[in-house]
Order: structure tokens, then sequence, then C-alpha cells
């Protein structure tokens, strides 16, 4: 939740990102081929999607500005899409349930549902019942907290906009000197 989620991330995020880590260059430019593929695959609307995110990972600065400009403006876009739901917590709201760290939900018609924990030492897959029972209760708490879809597409806007001014700003400041 401390930056975009990676279901959503334009490529050149995803490519700073992956600059950022101690990764050979090869590793980040397949770590970019294999999760713009893997959003190809989950985001094909034959399932729903349910992201939450902290307001704070449309802040980080990620990259340059048209880096972020094209990652803010890709938000939006994805949003109306009748499969996928984003929903951001904003940070006025403080503490909330998912401040452990990421997770996905697998939530699957035939089989138990099962969570995937993905961090820099390892990524597990959680399958007893009582760990997916808590991440579940972390995503109920999470509902509860978060804006509902019209109410984030109403901030990432205006993030948009406080972005572009500080751009506009600082374009004016280079050309007075």
């Amino acid at each position: 939740m401390n930056v975009v989620h990676g279901m959503l991330q334009v490529p050149d995020y995803t490519r700073h990102l992956a600059l950022a880590k101690p990764l050979p260059l090869e590793e980040a430019h397949e770590l970019v081929q294999n999760r713009t593929a893997r959003q190809k695959a989950v985001l094909d609307g034959y399932r729903t999607v349910t992201i939450f995110m902290r307001e704070q990972a449309l802040r980080l600065p990620v990259g340059d500005e048209r880096v972020m400009a094209e990652q803010l403006h890709h938000l939006p876009r994805l949003s109306v899409r009748p499969y996928l739901t984003i929903r951001l917590i904003p940070t006025a709201f403080g503490p909330h349930a998912g401040l452990a760290g990421d997770f996905d939900l697998l939530k699957c018609k035939k089989i138990p549902s099962i969570v995937y924990v993905e961090n820099e030492g390892a990524n597990v897959f959680l399958e007893d019942q009582p760990s997916v029972g808590l991440y579940d209760t972390v995503v109920t708490s999470l509902g509860r907290t978060a804006l509902d879809e019209s109410q984030t597409r109403k901030l990432i806007t205006e993030i948009i906009g406080e972005e572009s001014r500080h751009d506009q700003v600082a374009e004016e400041q280079l050309q007075r000197q």
C-alpha cells in the first residue's frame, strides 16, 4: 500500500520502482515485462478485482513528473472498468487495518481462499484458514475505512490537479531564472 498497486502501474512507474531495488538491469526489465503480462491476465474482465491503496501511494514521487502524471491519469481510466474497484484510504484517516503490509486475498469459487504476501525476502501463499480469515477481516475493515469509488475518483482528480499546479509553478520559476 506504499506504492501504486502492481495491477495498476504503468510500465515506466514499474521500471522506476524496479531500478530502486538492488537488481541487475536485466532483472528490472524482466520485472516490468512480467508485471505488464500479469496485468493483462488478471484485468481481463473475467474476474472481479478490488484494490485498496493509501493516498500516500499516489503522492510518493516515482520517476519524474511525466511518469507520475502518466500514472495518476491512468488510474481514473482504469477505475471505470466495471470489474475493477479502486478505493483509497486518505492520509487524514490515520492508522488503519492495512498497515501491516501488502497482501492479495484471492477468493475462488471452487477452492478455498488463499492469501499471497510478497516482500523483499519471500513470496508466501497462506492457505490455512485461520490466517486467511485474519486477512479477510483486514479487507472487511479496509472496506469500512476506505473512500467509495466515486470519492476515490474525486481524490485522484484532486491529486492530479495539485501535481499540475506544482509543475506549473516549478516551470514558471525556471523561466524567471
